[in-house]
């Protein structure tokens, strides 16, 4: 089982420094437990409920031309 981060430790989080925005959001959107519970509602979502939970996190998504 891998080592869970120290959150006293700067070594264990000295990869922040190296991300760009959008990876730094992600660090922090991912650990938001409304944020996980909307992804899982997200799977089985129709394209207007994916569209409403994708704005409330202000998520954008490119289509495919």
């Amino acid at each position: 089982m891998p080592r869970r981060p120290d959150w006293r430790s700067p070594r264990d989080y000295q990869y922040l420094e190296q991300l760009d925005r959008a990876e730094l959001a992600w660090e922090f959107l991912r650990r938001n437990q409304e944020y996980r519970k909307d992804f899982v509602r997200i799977l089985d979502a129709t394209a207007r409920e994916a569209t409403a939970i994708a704005e409330r996190w202000g998520l954008c998504f490119r289509l495919r031309p």
